[in-house]
């Protein structure tokens, strides 16, 4: 329960409240969520000092972390992937106030945002540690500031995918795969504490060493190992995800989506 809300007057003064232990409140989606692991008893307000405007040159896209993700889905500069994994959020109003830094910063791994950006190289600035990619971010389990998320221009094939067992329920798994310039991006969700890629068999397949779905389907099922959690087992995700990633990879080397 949040006892004590601070207005930001800067990004500088948030950072530093930050230090002290404050925990940044965006859209208050997973601060105020009821199974949120934050002790967000404290709080530092971020509207109006972060920016969450959506702007494009030479190809490259740049999102202010406070861009809700409405915004993202309804925004033409925006990444048709990106829209697609920012509507698979089914209610509204949820995505009415989530933000795209608070997804990233909340670092779930059943996020629908983070596969799809660590497919498209997403970059994150961030105030105390400059710029770096969502990867880095995400899989260091940093704590930075984010300022804004940076897409760079994007030539090739991605296809975003997850699976759910009610348009309301969480996911069973989440993917995003991109083939581009000779190299393989896989990135699943769902398996792990944290959205992960598959660097070893993202390598086979842009070699053509991983070349049909049931190659691609064994390799995936044979390096992924998720948990039981209360509603599923562990080997039922596992050939979830290993279905979803392979069926993925097939459509971008093939004719995509």
């Amino acid at each position: 329960m949040i006892r004590e809300a601070v207005k930001a007057a800067s990004a500088a003064q948030a950072a530093e409240l930050g230090k002290k232990g404050l925990v940044y409140l965006a859209g208050g989606t997973y601060v105020n969520w009821a199974e949120s692991e934050l002790d967000a008893d404290r709080v530092v307000m971020l509207e109006g000092v972060i920016p969450k405007d959506i702007t494009e040159k030479e190809g490259r896209v740049e999102i202010g972390a406070l861009c809700t993700l409405t915004e993202i889905t309804e925004s033409s500069l925006i990444p048709e992937a990106l829209r697609l994994g920012a509507g698979f959020i089914p209610l509204r109003n949820i995505r009415n106030m989530a933000t795209i830094g608070g997804n990233i910063a909340a670092n779930r791994a059943d996020s629908y945002i983070i596969p799809v950006l660590l497919a498209l190289k997403a970059e994150v600035e961030t105030f105390e540690d400059g710029r770096m990619s969502v990867y880095d971010y995400v899989k260091g389990e940093k704590s930075s500031l984010i300022l804004k998320v940076i897409i760079p221009p994007f030539k090739g094939k991605i296809v975003v995918d997850r699976s759910v067992r009610s348009s309301a329920a969480y996911p069973s798994a989440t993917v995003a795969v991109s083939v581009s310039s000779g190299e393989c991006i896989i990135a699943l969700g769902c398996i792990s504490d944290h959205v992960m890629r598959l660097e070893d068999i993202e390598k086979e397949v842009a070699s053509g060493k991983l070349k049909t779905e049931d190659e691609v389907f064994s390799a995936v099922h044979a390096e992924i190992n998720p948990q039981d959690s209360l509603k599923e087992t562990g080997p039922f995700r596992r050939y979830i995800a290993s279905t979803l990633a392979a069926h993925s990879v097939r459509l971008c080397l093939g004719e995509g989506v």
